[in-house]
């Protein structure tokens, strides 16, 4: 299996005015996600559906986390073999 760390930062909302910034790291299993854009005007963004169900929404164009998916799998398999 091959995984991609991700570092996720999740606002969080407080009192009135006040924003709390969570970040924590998660690692997917990239042979068991979807990828895909809801439309057009989401160019800037990548959906990840994980094999539980849930979507994260990633700050990165759809070709950029595509090549970086590639990347990892490519470093993956250097480092296994």
């Amino acid at each position: 299996m091959s995984f991609l760390k991700v570092i996720v930062k999740q606002q969080s909302d407080g009192k009135p005015g006040f924003m709390e910034d969570e970040e924590f790291e998660i690692q997917i299993n990239v042979e068991k996600i979807t990828l895909f854009n809801k439309s057009e005007d989401d160019d800037d963004v990548t959906f990840v559906r994980l094999a539980c169900g849930a979507t994260l929404c990633v700050a990165t164009p759809y070709n950029k986390f595509v090549k970086k998916l590639q990347v990892a799998l490519k470093d993956e398999t250097k480092v296994t073999k």
